[in-house]
């Protein structure tokens, strides 16, 4: 087995040693698979295991594929997951759009582009996709709401906050007017009807719609699953913005505790948990303890996520403003230092792509 090096530059480490778990060799661009393998299972080339994908499906003739890991059990995020879909949605973007696998596929790109904070071109891809799904499914089929409370989060992260509520108010009719509809459907818009209250300045009344979706997962899916989790973390938002912190900092180390059990401590979920935590910690006046969390958030992100992600300079900014705070002055600056360049870059590459997109329309 080659040697590995101590760190990790980006999610794509070609220029250190790792071993592809699917070829088994070290050429070429390496990724983090971003699920909850360790060690010598956590990298692979994501052409080797977009191959693996399609044949850990069981594939049928219409080419069915995963997005799971056949050995942890959970599914890949960062620069594998994207990577992974890219290369499946250049693979059915001929297909009509109306074709099951192509929505699938643009349901996933949609998640992706959420993930990497790249709201506006979801909404693009979210509005075809809803059209598609309402003419083939109709507005009460699951798939059609999934995709307008996606639609309603895009449109929430980006401020356009009255359209997100309109969205959620009319999917919270249909579901309600469905004689079919499952609970988790309904909870789901609830908690993200909440989220949209939080973020429009109602943390209260969001917090009193997440403690009844946080009470009705625990009874319906379990304390430990994701969705469960998911609303956990959202409420610790919502006490952190009514500046209940010892509440919030209680409830975020449940969390972290039972994301690290489940998907491991260098899960994507577990260091958006482990921020949150930090947050609490820090607004409590333990900044030490803050400081320490958020190093070890930036050390995961920065191993599987690309350089330029938002999330990487979210928690930078957040760990620098911990160490000010300490009037640690000199480690805040290189810190600050250390995403300067990237976030030029970043801005450089997107600019780029948005003249490509416009050259191409026109």
């Amino acid at each position: 087995m080659p040697a590995r090096s101590a760190r990790t530059k980006s999610a794509c480490v070609d220029m250190f040693l790792f071993s592809c778990r699917v070829c088994h060799e070290a050429d070429g661009k390496i990724a983090h698979t971003g699920c909850a393998c360790r060690h010598d299972l956590a990298f692979a080339h994501v052409s080797c295991q977009a191959r693996a994908c399609v044949g850990e499906a069981n594939p049928h003739p219409g080419g069915q594929w995963s997005l799971t890991c056949k050995f942890c059990k959970q599914r890949f995020t960062g620069e594998m997951r994207r990577g992974l879909v890219d290369l499946r949605a250049a693979q059915v973007c001929a297909r009509a759009y109306a074709d099951p696998e192509r929505m699938e596929v643009e349901t996933e790109l949609v998640n992706c582009l959420c993930e990497e904070g790249e709201y506006a071109q979801a909404e693009r891809v979210c509005r075809c996709l809803l059209k598609a799904q309402a003419a083939q499914f109709g507005t009460q089929h699951m798939s059609t709401m999934s995709t307008m409370n996606n639609l309603a989060i895009c449109f929430a992260r980006q401020d356009k906050r009255a359209h997100a509520v309109l969205v959620l108010q009319r999917l919270l009719a249909l579901i309600k007017s469905s004689d079919d509809a499952e609970p988790r459907a309904l909870l789901m818009v609830q908690k993200n009807l909440a989220s949209c209250m939080s973020l429009n300045g109602q943390p209260g009344a969001a917090e009193h719609m997440q403690r009844r979706v946080l009470d009705a997962e625990v009874r319906l899916l379990g304390p430990k699953h994701m969705e469960t989790l998911k609303t956990a973390s959202d409420l610790t938002t919502s006490l952190l913005l009514q500046h209940k912190n010892d509440e919030a900092a209680e409830l975020a180390q449940k969390t972290v505790d039972a994301r690290v059990e489940v998907h491991g401590a260098e899960h994507a979920t577990t260091a958006i948990s482990t921020a949150k935590l930090a947050e609490a910690k820090s607004k409590l006046g333990c900044l030490l303890e803050a400081e320490q969390l958020l190093l070890e958030v930036l050390k995961v992100r920065r191993r599987v996520l690309p350089q330029s992600h938002r999330a990487i300079v979210h928690a930078a900014l957040q760990l620098a403003k911990c160490m000010q705070k300490q009037r640690k002055h000199a480690a805040a600056r290189e810190v600050l230092k250390s995403i300067t360049g990237v976030a030029k870059r970043a801005h450089r590459v997107k600019l780029a792509a948005t003249a490509r997109r416009s050259k191409s329309a026109a």
